[in-house]
């Protein structure tokens, strides 16, 4: 069984006659006209979002304005009055179209001008583009894979299916630029524009990192005021507000800025304990709480939290795999709490670590200055647990390429192996490029000589590898903010992610990365951003962890995850993965074991894998299909 409701979705059409087709489907399923062209032909058709918000809603919209020829419809959270999205389209007009995503909110941005349909996702990847062409070869474009795939025909890419398994991360150019779940379905990189025509599609960049050249307290100073807007966007009109306190640096500052931009209280810092006993989230975010007054602090105890694993036979499902699917149930539960709160917006601190830190390969242009590099390289050499010439080697090795041999030992460089099979000293992301990609021990053959062939096809990254690193893990987990947003607004919670903000990110990116990153202190940048606002709060210098959660949850939950991959296991009849070699790795405790140390991260993406393909196989798998959720508001903006 899995759940009935699904993520709003929309889907631009070119002005042609042709598309009428594709415009009587989406009409006969869930969608509503949200735009129409000047000819009176639908330009934008979906579902879940609302022409404008209904009161007490505040969440993803759909918006337009026009000026002269120029149309533009907003599609998502911009918080912005009517007047000023009509003020800034007229801007538009006159200028460069790109200047409205500098509008507040997170959004797509699409444009209708002289026939040309224009789509913009955001620069972090929160919000995606993906398109494709209807058997006339009439082009198409929307934010959902599955809802392109299921107008077009696009049946499951097992390419996509294989690549996936890698771990922590399919490459940045697999990821962004050439594969999705469904052949014929093509993702637009992030700070990207797609333009539609009659004649075809055509991508192009408009956003670029910009040089980093500021220090430590010029960069504090745009971060102060980028977060601060960015937070002060998401909840300044929300009746209540609500952050998810975990106790770290960076939801405490977006709590701080919340309690800032709301002066009469209505939010909520909400903590999820741990039941590891030595974790001390709790205590930090106790801290927090007590100098942030009049906020509501609640502490949702781990004896009253459901255990991770719990719920899997009812998944929160996504338009991709999502490894937090281990945690639906807790989800579920904590969108209650939000729901009877009445949270309206609510803040989470994902992407502080991918924008605030810098990979270690900055240190390679800090050998410029040789006794400040040698003295972060003690630091971060002492934070590894390695010793420092062990560390410097390492770097001197690495080189940023997905090139070299794949297929020796059947594939053996690309599996998984126990640190002490490892010939070499292997630190993440020492590159500064991306961190290793390797596959489970269950992958197949087939599996592994196909993510083999992918990866071979790859380029070195061009340019500076220290910003392409940075990118790279922004976007990476920006994807995955995107898959928790929309789980829980299936659940009516609007999320909001503050780290992911352009003008966060360009503060950021534009601070050199050996101040914004040192081994002696957590965030400097953070830390120097906030201390006029708070002082004294961000101090905190440990970090919990929440090892005792996973393991209490799969020993609970053993016996269903054997059973999951059994004989009806949907990645094994897909021939990616070996369910007898999964289920090995269950229950068994040599070296390749989870009980002998082997990362849970590749058992949890494989479990997210696996509920996703089931449930896209199992007969509901089309987000177009009928059923039941959230009305279309069946009316046609101006």
């Amino acid at each position: 069984m899995t759940t009935a409701a699904h993520s709003a979705w929309f889907v631009a059409l070119p002005d042609a006659a042709i598309a009428r087709a594709a415009s009587d489907t989406l009409l006969a399923a869930r969608g509503g006209v949200l735009a129409r062209h000047a000819s009176g032909r639908p330009w934008i058709i979906g579902y879940g979002y609302h022409t404008p918000a209904p009161p007490q809603r505040y969440g993803d919209e759909l918006r337009t304005a026009a000026a002269g020829r120029l149309r533009i419809a907003i599609a998502g959270f911009c918080p912005a009055p009517d007047r000023e999205l009509r003020r800034a389209a007229a801007q538009a007009g006159r200028g460069r179209v790109e200047d409205l995503l500098r509008l507040p909110g997170s959004f797509h941005l699409i444009t209708c001008a002289e026939g040309q349909v224009s789509l913009y996702g955001d620069v972090a990847g929160l919000r995606r583009l993906f398109h494709s062409r209807l058997d006339d070869g009439l082009p198409v474009a929307g934010d959902r894979a599955a809802a392109l795939a299921a107008l077009t025909g696009g049946a499951l890419d097992e390419r996509w299916l294989g690549a996936r398994l890698l771990n922590p991360e399919m490459p940045a150019d697999l990821l962004w630029s050439r594969l999705s779940p469904y052949r014929g379905v093509v993702p637009v990189p992030p700070g990207h524009r797609l333009r539609l025509d009659h004649d075809g599609v055509s991508a192009a960049c408009y956003w670029r990192p910009p040089a980093a050249v500021l220090t430590l307290t010029e960069g504090a100073e745009l971060l102060r005021t980028a977060l601060s807007r960015a937070v002060e966007a998401a909840v300044s009109q929300a009746g209540r507000a609500s952050v998810q306190l975990s106790g770290g640096w960076d939801s405490a500052a977006l709590a701080a800025l919340a309690c800032r931009a709301r002066p009469k209280g209505g939010t909520l810092l909400l903590t999820v304990a741990s039941a590891t006993a030595d974790n001390p989230d709790v205590r930090w975010a106790r801290h927090t709480a007590n100098r942030l007054r009049p906020a509501e602090h609640q502490v949702l105890e781990a004896c009253s939290y459901p255990l991770l694993f719990d719920g899997l036979a009812e998944p929160i499902v996504t338009d991709e795999p999502a490894s937090f699917m281990v945690s639906s149930a807790r989800i579920r539960h904590l969108t209650g709490v939000l729901t009877r709160y009445g949270s309206a917006a609510h803040l989470n601190g994902q992407g502080g670590d991918e924008v605030l830190l810098a990979p270690l390969a900055h240190l390679f242009d800090l050998w410029r200055r040789p006794g400040l590099a040698w003295h972060h390289l003690r630091g971060y050499a002492a934070l590894s647990g390695v010793g420092t010439l062990p560390l410097l080697a390492a770097l001197l090795r690495a080189r940023p390429s997905w090139r070299g041999p794949r297929r020796d030992a059947g594939g053996a460089s690309l599996r998984w192996a126990p640190a002490s099979a490892r010939p070499t000293f292997r630190p993440t992301l020492v590159t500064g490029s991306e961190a290793v990609p390797l596959l489970p021990p269950w992958a197949t053959a087939a599996a592994t000589e196909q993510a083999a062939t992918l990866l071979d096809m790859l380029d070195p990254p061009e340019g500076d590898t220290v910003t392409h690193a940075t990118v790279t893990r922004i976007r990476a987990c920006a994807r995955r903010a995107a898959a928790y947003r929309d789980a829980l607004a299936q659940h009516d919670v609007p999320a909001h992610f503050p780290y992911f903000d352009q003008a966060v990110i360009d503060a950021c990116l534009a601070t050199r990365p050996e101040v914004r990153t040192t081994p002696y202190q957590p965030k400097p940048l953070l830390a120097a951003a906030l201390a006029p606002i708070a002082p004294g709060l961000l101090v905190r210098r440990d970090k919990g962890h929440h090892n005792h959660d996973l393991h209490a949850g799969l020993a609970a939950h053993a016996p269903h995850l054997l059973e999951l991959f059994g004989d009806d296991c949907a990645l094994a009849r897909a021939g990616v993965i070996d369910a007898a070699l999964l289920r090995r790795a269950l229950t068994g405790t040599g070296p390749s074991s989870v009980a002998g140390g082997l990362p849970l991260a590749f058992l949890t993406e494989t479990l997210a894998m696996e509920l996703w393909l089931r449930h896209r196989t199992g007969g509901s798998d089309h987000v177009l299909e009928p059923g039941p959720g959230r009305a279309p508001d069946r009316r046609a903006a101006v």
